[in-house]
C-alpha cells in the first residue's frame, strides 16, 4: 500500500492524540495549580480555534500566577507541566498511529 493511502488515518490518529492531549494538559496544569479561592484551578479549559489547540485560564491573574511578578515568584503550574505533556502527546500519537496503520 502506497503512503498516501495511511494519510487520513494518521490524520485522525494525530487528532484523537491531540484531542486527548488537550484533556490531559488542563488535568496535569490544574492539579498544579495553587488554591486560594479555587478560581483559578476551576478556569482551565480547552479550545478549539482555526484547527489549534489551546488550554486557556479565564482568571485575569492566571498570567502572574505562572510568571511571578517583582513580589512573589511565579508558581510555573504550566511551565512544569510540559514535560508531561510531551511525553502523553507522544506516547498517544505513536500508539494510535501504529494502531491506525497495522490495525488494533
Amino acid at each position: 500500500m502506497r503512503l498516501r493511502n495511511y494519510r487520513s488515518p494518521i490524520n485522525k490518529a494525530v487528532r484523537r492524540a491531540a484531542r486527548e492531549t488537550l484533556q490531559y494538559a488542563i488535568g496535569q496544569i490544574s492539579d498544579k495549580t495553587p488554591v486560594r479561592t479555587g478560581a483559578l484551578k476551576r478556569n482551565w479549559s480547552g479550545h478549539e480555534i482555526n484547527n489549534r489547540l489551546y488550554a486557556a485560564n479565564k482568571q485575569h491573574y492566571a498570567a502572574y500566577v505562572e510568571y511571578g511578578t517583582s513580589r512573589f515568584v511565579g508558581r510555573r503550574m504550566v511551565s512544569r507541566s510540559i514535560p508531561a505533556i510531551k511525553k502523553f502527546y507522544s506516547d498517544k500519537v505513536t500508539s494510535y498511529v501504529i494502531s491506525s496503520i497495522w490495525g488494533s
